[in-house]
This record gives structure tokens, sequence and C-alpha cells, in this order.
């Protein structure tokens, strides 16, 4: 996993997604590193918990509970140049297209790229 990779122990981070790609069947985890352990700003922090009760939720198919979670930790997502949105925003969109195509309970809570 990038997280052994980067050691980490060393960081604070956040799971960003599971995607299935073309031609695997494992999705693969996906995180970005927020700060060194112990760095984290308490607007960050806040942040992080919000996020994270969002994806737990989210990975229970709770999509209008998520939603409100997600909301609120967009509130405190840093904006990055030439990043046109955010991890929060981009799970708002998420939320609101398994509202009107549920996945199913068989869902993993992955997100499939349908082409390279």
């Amino acid at each position: 996993s990038p997280l052994q990779l980067a050691d980490s122990d060393r960081f604070e981070w956040r799971s960003i997604d599971y995607v299935k790609f073309v031609g695997k069947t494992e999705p693969l985890e996906t995180v970005e590193v927020l700060a060194y352990k112990g760095e984290l700003s308490e607007e960050q922090r806040q942040m992080l918990g919000f996020y994270q009760q969002g994806m737990d939720l989210y990975r229970q198919q709770h999509w209008e509970e998520a939603k409100a979670a997600f909301q609120a930790s967009a509130k405190l997502e840093e904006d990055f140049p030439n990043r046109p949105t955010t991890p929060s925003q981009v799970y708002l969109g998420r939320c609101d297209y398994f509202i009107a195509h549920p996945p199913g309970e068989d869902w993993d809570g992955s997100w499939s790229l349908t082409s390279k």
C-alpha cells in the first residue's frame, strides 16, 4: 500500500477512495497525506473528523447522513491551485449518484473506473 511505502506512523492521513481499475478485481485504496504526525491544525482535525464520519456513513450506504458530514468537512477543506474540487465535494456528488442509482447490498465500497 502507499502508506507502507510512506511509513504511515510518521504522517496524518485520510483514505480517499477504493478504486477498481480496468482489468482488476480487487479495489486499491488511495490516500492523502495531510501532515506529519501530531502536526494537524485544529481546522484539519475538525475536517478529518467530519470526513471520516462521512466515509463511514457512505460505506454503510447512508447517503443523506453522509452528505451532511461531507458538507461539514467541505467547508474546512483547503483549496489547492490546479485542484478543481476537493475529496468532500467528490463524495457529495457520489452520494447523489447512489441515491439515484443504489449500488445494491453486495457493494464493496469501491468506485469503478470504466476506462483507462
